[in-house]
């Protein structure tokens, strides 16, 4: 942490995924991220835990909102992590603003202390400014420049809609790649007209497919297991138990493409079990 800021763990953020209305599986697209609490922080022992009371608290409070029922065994995983706020002399954590500030730590380099995840463009904003010397608050060209996949989209969508009528894909599955992807869309749909078995969703009731492990792969530089669960596709966040019930059958369609053997697949899913623990809710203990 930087000197004269105080860390704040973030709990929690445990995932509910109520059963839908019409009694199907959990799982499913009624998923919906909870959080936060503020909890001081000053152990350095380890990484940052949600405890049992972090999700009885937050289940306490939405359960204010919904119709539903909710308690922790609709909790499809958790997660905490810390905020690095900038210290006043003693102040409690949650009086703490979350404001940052960009000071110069060396010649040539820049720190910034405080902040948070949802103003990381303006974080982003004020280090080139003062970096490259322009004025305080100018804004950055990149705020009217479209994401990858965007650019073209509108007119793209036609084709993309014939192309999964042809491959007998569902509607569900084309919609999450284009929301996801853009025209990159075409990319996943490329690798079904190759193996039609891709086309196939990894899990049931959800619209991912195993086409889109295979683009990690090749296009978005994937080389793990983790990789493609975690950072790409997103699932480890969004299924029962991590998405540890796919995981086999993930490491085999990367372990295709990165030509792994048997003993590497099984060490991989064994690597992304150790790593997944710590979001399992039946991993989470009671505070002290």
């Amino acid at each position: 942490m930087p000197r004269g800021s105080g860390p704040s763990r973030w709990p929690g953020s445990p995932v509910p995924c109520p059963r839908s209305a019409s009694g199907g599986p959990r799982g499913s697209t009624s998923s919906f991220p909870v959080g936060t609490t503020d909890t001081e922080w000053t152990r350095t022992d380890n990484e940052p835990e949600i405890t049992g009371d972090d999700v009885t608290y937050l289940l306490d409070h939405v359960s204010r909102f919904v119709t539903v029922s909710l308690s922790s065994r609709d909790v499809v995983g958790a997660f905490a992590g810390l905020r690095p706020l900038i210290g006043t002399g003693g102040a409690a954590s949650a009086r703490l603003s979350r404001r940052h500030q960009v000071v110069p730590s060396a010649p040539g380099f820049y720190s910034v202390i405080g902040g948070k995840l949802t103003t990381f463009r303006r974080m982003a904003e004020d280090v080139m400014n003062l970096a490259t010397g322009r004025r305080a608050g100018t804004p950055s060209r990149t705020r009217t420049l479209s994401l990858a996949g965007a650019e073209g989209l509108g007119e793209a969508i036609p084709a993309l809609r014939a192309r999964a009528r042809r491959l007998r894909l569902p509607r569900a599955t084309l919609l999450h790649l284009i929301r996801s992807r853009g025209t990159g869309a075409s990319a996943v749909l490329d690798r079904i007209e190759e193996r039609p078995a891709l086309g196939e969703p990894l899990c049931r009731g959800w619209p991912h497919i195993g086409a889109e492990a295979v683009v990690a792969v090749r296009e978005e530089m994937a080389m793990t297991l983790a990789d493609v669960l975690v950072r790409r596709t997103r699932l480890a966040l969004l299924l029962p138990g991590q998405g540890m019930e796919i995981a086999a059958r993930v490491a085999a369609l990367v372990g295709d493409e990165l030509e792994w053997s048997q003993d590497v697949r099984a060490a991989q899913v064994a690597e992304y079990s150790r790593e997944m623990s710590r979001f399992a809710v039946s991993e989470i203990g009671t505070s002290a």
